[in-house]
């Protein structure tokens, strides 16, 4: 028996077991803003169909409702939503310049650390990042991926009106988590034969990510890209089979097929802003129009 002591060891003086860690230490959360961002996703299930097109000219749009805040975020690794939009060259930044490459991969990151303006008033952009297709590699075998955007955007959306996200042409990572993390999602389509086919297959998708990750998720609308009126008869005939099968959410606004977008994606710059505009600019005012009146009757 011994001397003294009741027979259980001492314990041990206690010590906080992330301080081991100093990777894992959860980062300080900026300040909360005083908004209420909806946040959109701009998604499809294969490449092609002016998906980025559409999140740039959305984004674009959305800012020029009075006193907006909207922040593009470039989820896809081929960083053309990033290319489509005037950044400010040499910006004076409250952060260390960063990219949605580098944010993904931080513990605890806010998107708000990688904001950069533009020459477009109130509209901001989180680029892509040259390393994101790495990024997102290396995300794909971490514990919580699907959430990493939802988390990221916790306190961003509160700064900002919209937040766009222009997500990967494929239903990778980074595209789940951009729907996990989303209000609502807008579906780009062209018509061909396949398209319903198409769609049903992504629908059965985002039902999944609405029941295992993200019950507010909901499909906002379906915008037909690239309407090509030279084949009014087939594009009469798929239009009909896609009413019966979206019903409301599909847009009456279809967005016509132009020169104008791609020589203004060449400029770096929204259709709006480039001068041989043309129709399709007001293609894009009228789907804004839509989406905000969809947003303003939506279900909170």
């Amino acid at each position: 028996m011994h001397g003294s002591g009741t027979g259980r060891a001492q314990a041990s003086p206690a010590f906080s077991f992330f301080n081991m860690f100093p990777f894992a230490t959860v980062s300080r959360k900026p300040d909360q803003g005083d908004r209420a961002g909806v946040v959109l996703a701009v998604c499809a299930a294969k490449g092609g169909v002016g998906k980025t097109t559409t999140a740039v000219n959305l984004a674009d749009g959305l800012a020029r409702e009075e006193d907006a805040r909207v922040l593009l975020v470039d989820a896809d690794p081929q960083g053309h939503a990033g290319a489509c939009v005037p950044v400010v060259p040499g910006a004076q930044l409250e952060h260390e310049p960063s990219d949605l490459a580098t944010l993904v991969l931080r513990h605890q990151a806010e998107l708000l650390e990688g904001v950069w303006p533009t020459d477009i008033e109130g509209l901001h952009l989180v680029p892509a990042g040259d390393g994101l297709r790495e990024a997102e590699q290396t995300l794909a075998s971490r514990i919580g991926k699907e959430t990493v955007l939802r988390s990221a955007l916790e306190v961003t959306r509160t700064h900002f009106d919209y937040v766009v996200i222009d997500c990967p042409p494929s239903l990778s990572t980074l595209a789940i988590a951009s729907l996990a993390a989303c209000d609502g999602v807008i579906i780009p389509t062209e018509l061909s034969a396949l398209t319903v086919r198409g769609l049903e297959e992504f629908v059965r998708t985002l039902a999944q990510v609405h029941q295992r990750l993200n019950p507010r998720l909901g499909v906002l609308g379906i915008v037909i890209n690239r309407l090509d009126n030279r084949n009014s008869r087939a594009n009469a005939e798929v239009i009909e089979e896609l009413r019966e099968f979206a019903g409301e959410l599909l847009f009456d606004t279809s967005i016509r097929s132009s020169t104008a977008l791609p020589r203004a994606q060449r400029q770096g710059l929204p259709v709006s802003h480039f001068p041989g505009r043309g129709e399709v600019a007001v293609d894009y005012e009228q789907l804004v129009d839509e989406v905000r009146a969809r947003l303003a009757t939506r279900p909170t």
